[in-house]
Order: C-alpha cells, then sequence, then structure tokens
C-alpha cells in the first residue's frame, strides 16, 4: 500500500509579513493535523514546509489563499518534495 502521507514546500507570496500569517499558518497546520514549519524570507513571501495526509495538505493549500485578515495572498506555490519527518509545527525567525 502507498502511504498518503508527504511533504510539500510551499511560498506564499503577496502582503504576508507583519500580518500575522505565520501564527495563522501554525494554527492552520494544526487544525488540519500536519507538521512542520513556516518562515518570513528576505524577498518578503513566507515559506512553509509541511508533512501530513495529502488530502489535508490539499485543504490547507487551500486556506493559504485566504490567510489571515490583514493578508493580501498573489501567489501559493506548491511542490511536492521528498518526506521530511517533523515532530511538530514551529514558527521559525
Amino acid at each position: 500500500m502507498i502511504s498518503d502521507i508527504t511533504t510539500f514546500s510551499i511560498e506564499v507570496k503577496g502582503r504576508v509579513q507583519g500580518v500575522g500569517y505565520r501564527a495563522w499558518v501554525e494554527k492552520t497546520a494544526k487544525n488540519f493535523d500536519l507538521v512542520g514549519w513556516v518562515m518570513n524570507c528576505e524577498d518578503k513571501s513566507v515559506r512553509i514546509k509541511i508533512s501530513g495526509k495529502k488530502k489535508n495538505i490539499k485543504m490547507f493549500l487551500i486556506e493559504c489563499y485566504k490567510g489571515p485578515i490583514f493578508s493580501n495572498v498573489q501567489d501559493v506555490k506548491a511542490n511536492e518534495t521528498s518526506f521530511k519527518k517533523f515532530k511538530g509545527f514551529e514558527i521559525r525567525f
């Protein structure tokens, strides 16, 4: 049986820094039973690495386009990568 557990690397562009996007990602990821990390990048984007059930990641990605109330997401790029096991979810600085 092929596992439905996978890892995605995600880049979110738009107004996603200084609007609580990382804290929102952490809460949303936990709601979908996903683990990994989120961090701000120098180019004003947000990078997310996330592992969990593929269907949960797909639902999480739909939410990433919405984001918290003051964000304005322009683009979400997601690529499936080799599986990485994370212990929980963390906001990286």
